[in-house]
């Protein structure tokens, strides 16, 4: 008893159904006004998707059951466990989104870093009814900020491994996804400790036709290839929430080889060679590779590569590694007469597996040269003189054969006649 207007009553078990309540105040004569109470059979949880989220709150959860009805008082209870740093168990009630009678969806209310943890998720159809499964909780975690990402720039083809440092970052249902802004897929996140998680970037998306589009940065404007900024964000809950950290990763275009001069060199190396094209960008990963994987080498072969040296856009130059260091046999035996191919490619960015076969040039390398002697020795200052050169390993790969006497060049091209 409440009042001369209100009292309460405490409903008894019974089967599902609408049934009329009554009140008799002698325990015998009860009303007849016919005022009706819907029994709802008890909501069952099953299962919530996500089950983690930041202590901000505002996660979509969606709970899957069964027995839910849309009722105007349909809610989800989040029942907080007490812990020594929150003695006192507490709970926040959400109004939930009727799907069907199997789902429905409900806002994870904010709380404190006090209650970061488990939390119990009840279900209710009538406002004061909770029912709940003990192994369905979901656990509020401290919102993770990311702080550093290297390399900070990668190729457009993708599969660039990126380490991203941080702080409070949690592998709590093994859920970690690294996003590139919404234009891009989200992929995957390796945990490594709470402040460092690696994933793989994923391609610059293509028109059909193959051509580039921009991407938008995250602040509305848009940048154009050859290059495109994208904000990379983590999330700790499958993709539901993420960071909002802001810290940019740059997307780089694939270089284009058109030419390389010379075509050719030592194996001992130190030959400078200018590479023309098109996408080369100043960055510190600038490399030339020398994929030393071909028909012509050895089994087990490998890449060198050594830094390039940005001029512009169109133009770069690199030196040759020493290939006879990092061989042994007569191949390429300085003293055996040999040339074989490689290919030759440049990077943008860090080095990512899938630019080294793509846009390559032949570069080929020969056996060093050795002069012996010369067939006619004296000559007037005038010039005019043709002279023999005798020796070893000559080669006519590139029709650009020359001679220097002291430090000026020969007016015109060689003559060759042989390898000796």
């Amino acid at each position: 008893y409440n009042n001369s207007i209100q009292i309460e009553c405490l409903a008894p078990q019974q089967v599902n159904g609408t049934v009329e309540v009554e009140i008799a105040f002698n325990s015998f004569d009860y009303t007849a006004n016919h005022v009706e109470f819907v029994v709802t059979p008890q909501p069952i949880v099953n299962a919530i998707y996500p089950r983690s989220g930041p202590i901000t709150g505002s996660t979509p959860v969606t709970v899957f059951g069964d027995n839910f009805f849309a009722t105007p008082y349909l809610r989800c209870r989040f029942q907080f466990n007490s812990t020594l740093s929150a003695p006192e168990a507490a709970y926040q009630d959400t109004v939930a989104e009727y799907l069907n009678g199997y789902t429905l969806t409900c806002p994870t209310p904010q709380v404190t870093s006090l209650y970061a943890g488990p939390a119990t998720v009840m279900i209710a159809n009538e406002l004061l009814d909770f029912f709940y499964d003990q192994n369905v909780t979901f656990h509020y975690y401290v919102p993770p900020q990311v702080i550093i990402v290297d390399p900070s720039q990668g190729s457009e083809l993708g599969s660039t491994v990126i380490g991203i440092q941080g702080v409070d970052f949690n592998n709590i249902h093994n859920s970690i996804r690294c996003k590139f802004n919404s234009t891009l897929s989200s992929v995957p996140a390796v945990y490594v400790n709470e402040t460092y998680v690696t994933c793989v970037s994923p391609p610059y998306p293509l028109y059909d036709n193959g051509a580039a589009y921009p991407i938008d940065d995250g602040t509305g404007s848009i940048e154009s290839p050859p290059t495109a900024t994208t904000f990379l964000e983590l999330s700790f809950n499958d993709g539901v929430d993420y960071t909002s950290n802001h810290v940019q990763y740059r997307y780089l275009p694939t270089p284009n080889i058109t030419a390389i001069v010379p075509r050719a060199g030592s194996v001992l190396g130190g030959t400078i060679i200018t590479v023309m094209g098109s996408n080369f960008i100043p960055t510190s990963f600038l490399t030339c590779f020398f994929n030393l994987n071909t028909s012509s080498l050895p089994a087990g072969s490998s890449t060198l590569s050594v830094a390039a040296v940005y001029v512009s856009s169109t133009q770069l130059t690199c030196q040759s590694p020493d290939v006879h260091s990092f061989f042994s046999g007569p191949l390429i035996d300085p003293n055996t007469d040999t040339q074989f191919p490689i290919l030759l490619s440049i990077a943008n960015s860090a080095i990512d597996p899938n630019q080294i076969v793509l846009q390559s040039a032949e570069y080929i390398y020969y056996a060093q040269p050795v002069v012996v002697s010369l067939y006619l020795s004296r000559g007037s200052s005038a010039g005019g003189a043709v002279v023999r050169v005798d020796g070893a390993f000559f080669k006519n790969i590139t029709g650009d054969i020359r001679c220097r006497f002291g430090s000026i060049e020969s007016p015109r091209f060689a003559y060759y006649i042989n390898s000796t």
